[in-house]
């Protein structure tokens, strides 16, 4: 995780498409990042648990250089109250 050393970063970009709200979280300056053997119960929770929540997707990326995780949603189902 880059934010457990005081070289590690995250930018956080995000964009409204449209209808579509797209959101990047991208770690970096970081300990190398590797895949785990299996996914954890976050890991799991963030990609279906989410992605139900918002009628989206959400990849998370174990890049060696750090983790991504990208948000992919129609506008709608982020917008305040919107969500089920």
């Amino acid at each position: 995780m880059a934010v457990s050393v005081e070289t590690g970063r995250v930018a956080i970009a995000w964009e409204f498409d449209g209808s579509r709200f797209r959101l990047c979280w991208q770690e970096h300056g970081g300990p190398p990042v590797a895949a785990p053997e299996r996914k954890g119960f976050g890991s799991v929770m963030i990609e279906r648990a989410l992605a139900a929540q918002i009628e989206g997707e959400v990849n998370i990326d174990f890049a060696k250089a750090g983790l991504i995780c990208s948000i992919d949603a129609p506008l709608v189902a982020v917008e305040e109250g919107q969500a089920r």
